[in-house]
């Protein structure tokens, strides 16, 4: 089995709800031949109608992603390479043209997408990469149960979209939560980044990446996502960041379990005689679930904290 440092996926869907056992095993044969660098770009034209209307697709978009980010975590948890940065980008909501770049050694593809990876790689300035053809003999069941859940409740669109966080070690949580926000805002994305004066008391706080690189790291990854919004991306001292400074901002993307704190910011708006902001949830995913609930949550969810607790651990052995 060769591998490589880096490597690019490419697959297409015919719908958002496409994704089945043939792009999944795609994706973990990539994971598994791969160390550090791993972009999947998929291709949806389904979803270029919906691109300024995202909250319509909110629920199955998420689910897309989840299920995308979870077929890459469990095999690199299998294979001990839990930091494997893995990055997914839809194709026609990214505002750029998918260019293969220079770090990577290797792209994997499906039979059906062969000739657009022909095309992108002949577009390569430095030559062409090795293509591998990723051969899958599972027998698929259509499924189309699911599709009466787009439009299901009323869209709205937001010009101006805020998010919260450490954003320490950027794992597939971060990532699903940056990319939905991305998408849902057409115009500007406020990002407040918890400051290190408020992070004393994080169990091993030697680890945590700096407030300077944090931000540097969001706006990276933010950037992948997306490139045809304004990104404002500040540290925060406090819990409400921009969403108390800013009133245009309309909408906050929170995960499941800190919806307390998105309820707390309406509080806050409320007080200065501001409209509240829509609160939009991400569930809260783990190695091998696409949406973890309940008492679930602490004990599986992927974390900051459980990356430090391994790094640490890592470093000590």
């Amino acid at each position: 089995m060769s591998t490589q440092d880096a490597a690019f996926v490419y697959f297409s869907l015919e719908s958002i709800y496409s994704f089945n056992d043939h792009h999944k095993s795609l994706i973990e044969k990539a994971t598994r031949e791969t160390r550090k660098k791993l972009r999947i770009a998929v291709s949806c034209p389904a979803l270029a109608s919906y691109r300024n209307a995202i909250d319509a697709v909110w629920e199955p978009l998420q689910e897309l992603l989840s299920l995308i980010y979870v077929a890459q975590l469990q095999p690199a948890y299998e294979t001990e390479n839990p930091l494997l940065d893995a990055t997914a980008v839809i194709v026609e909501l990214c505002g750029y043209e998918i260019a293969v770049d220079d770090i990577y050694e290797r792209i994997y593809v499906l039979e059906a997408d062969k000739e657009t990876v022909h095309e992108l790689n002949q577009k390569r300035s430095s030559g062409p990469l090795p293509v591998q053809l990723v051969q899958t003999t599972t027998k698929l069941v259509d499924d189309t149960s699911k599709s009466e859940s787009i439009n299901n409740r009323n869209a709205r669109q937001f010009e101006q979209v805020a998010v919260g966080g450490t954003f320490d070690h950027l794992h597939a949580g971060h990532k699903i939560l940056l990319t939905m926000t991305a998408l849902i805002a057409s115009k500007k994305l406020y990002c407040g980044i918890t400051d290190d004066v408020m992070l004393a008391k994080k169990k091993h706080k030697e680890l945590i990446a700096s407030t300077e690189d944090r931000i540097k790291n969001v706006k990276e990854i933010l950037r992948i996502i997306r490139k045809d919004i304004e990104l404002c991306v500040v540290p925060i001292t406090d819990a409400f960041g921009p969403t108390v400074t800013e009133e245009k901002i309309e909408a906050l993307v929170v995960s499941a379990e800190t919806m307390a704190g998105g309820n707390a910011v309406n509080t806050e708006r409320a007080k200065l005689g501001w409209p509240p902001v829509e609160l939009r949830v991400i569930d809260v995913i783990s190695p091998t679930k696409t949406s973890v609930h309940g008492q679930d949550i602490s004990a599986l969810k992927i974390s900051s904290t459980w990356i430090r607790n391994y790094i640490a651990t890592d470093q000590r052995d």
